[in-house]
């Protein structure tokens, strides 16, 4: 809900689409609507989790060229590498308070993602 409220409000986004789970996702990916400009991925998602569906996007064609924020509560340093490894273009950890999460959420909607530079600090 959180993520809906600020996405919502910003001024550069015209619309987006939230998926209940990874595989709704893939779904939706492979369909004739235009693809997005950019994907946030929660790594906790059911049926598909954010990971392998990561690792999804990275391996289309069509799709790999997204860029893709997996953004979500984990900070398990396993969980990061790995992400890092299968493709997301930033990881970002949930903040606790919600001036936090609006900030980590409205720097990934201003990148210039054709420009943006993955720093592996691991």
């Amino acid at each position: 809900m959180l993520f809906s409220e600020v996405v919502s409000v910003h001024p550069s986004i015209s619309g987006f689409t939230i998926h209940n789970d990874g595989q709704e996702l893939i779904d939706s990916l492979v369909g004739p609507e235009p693809l997005p400009d950019l994907i946030f991925l929660d790594v906790n998602m059911p049926r598909m989790n954010g990971l392998e569906a990561l690792k999804e996007i990275r391996s289309t064609d069509r799709l790999n060229e997204i860029p893709v924020v997996v953004f979500t509560t984990s900070d398990d340093i396993s969980t990061i590498v790995n992400a890092r490894t299968i493709g997301a273009n930033l990881f970002i950890t949930k903040p606790g308070n919600y001036d936090s999460f609006k900030k980590a959420i409205t720097f990934s909607l201003l990148v210039d993602w054709s420009s943006f530079i993955t720093h592996d600090n691991n």
